[in-house]
């Protein structure tokens, strides 16, 4: 008979000691102080994208990139800022696995090649953005396009 083992843990106090796999980080969250995780441990990308850029808000991005010098700027584009700025199609692709396609479709200016390969693959797409996107949308918001690039 095996029994579950108890995840580890661990108190801010911690931090400083030790490093810690995302995973024990991440069953640690609702005792830890995000701030404090972000300047002592070492953090993935999607740690940082999941947990600290979406669950405080405040966090400020220079003070991420500050602290996980192996993470740049330029990944850490969230949909809201989709909504506030334009981004070259390359940082586009880049993110495009963590952002809405609705989103980029709706707020960012895209090549035909772009929308082909990201928007319109409906093995990308989840079933709800698959009943919501096709070529018309596509036209729609991306009025520099022709339908026949699309096809």
């Amino acid at each position: 008979m095996t029994t579950a083992q108890t995840p580890l843990q661990i108190t801010n106090d911690d931090l400083d000691k030790n490093q810690y796999s995302m995973y024990v980080l991440k069953n640690n969250l609702s005792n830890l102080d995000l701030k404090k995780i972000v300047e002592t441990q070492y953090l993935s990308l999607k740690f940082c994208r999941h947990y600290v850029l979406n669950s405080i808000r405040a966090f400020d991005k220079d003070f991420i990139v500050q602290h996980q010098p192996h993470i740049t700027k330029d990944e850490l584009i969230t949909d809201g800022d989709l909504m506030r700025n334009q981004y070259s199609i390359e940082l586009l692709e880049k993110n495009q696995a963590y952002l809405d396609l609705k989103t980029m479709l709706m707020t960012q200016k895209l090549t035909a090649d772009f929308c082909k390969k990201y928007i319109l693959d409906e093995e990308l797409m989840t079933v709800e953005e698959s009943y919501l996107i096709d070529i018309t949308h596509v036209l729609k918001y991306q009025p520099h396009l022709k339908y026949e690039e699309l096809e």
